[in-house]
């Protein structure tokens, strides 16, 4: 399951406060995503099943390959329908902690941006 790869995402209260896009933070990416994707032109993958949309940058993808527990950045669109549509997984390239962080700043500038 992608819940037990999550390390951070919004709390419900911060949920409701995003507009159309949010960050978590993923160590790894699940099994069952790696192996039931499709390869993409610029030489990610991309999963499209069980309502999961899901875009592994090149880079996401060589860093789950040199070592499958590396800290993610990932960019998900708000969905009224509430299936997890990820924009973009990319390498954090730094420590959990950090990661979450930063992540949790992202996501404040999110909610209290004016559209």
């Amino acid at each position: 399951m992608v819940d037990d790869h999550v390390k951070y995402k919004p709390s419900s209260e911060e949920w409701d406060e995003l507009k159309n896009e949010y960050f978590e933070v993923w160590q790894g990416i699940p099994n069952y995503i790696i192996d039931d994707s499709f390869a993409t032109r610029n030489g990610g993958k991309k999963y499209n099943k069980n309502h999961q949309w899901i875009e592994i940058s090149k880079a996401a993808l060589e860093a789950y390959k040199s070592n499958p527990n590396s800290v993610f950045l990932v960019q998900l669109e708000k969905d009224d329908n509430l299936d997890k549509k990820v924009v973009g997984i990319y390498p954090a390239n730094m420590n959990l902690e950090d990661a979450i962080s930063l992540m949790e700043n992202a996501n404040k500038k999110l909610a209290n941006r004016k559209i």
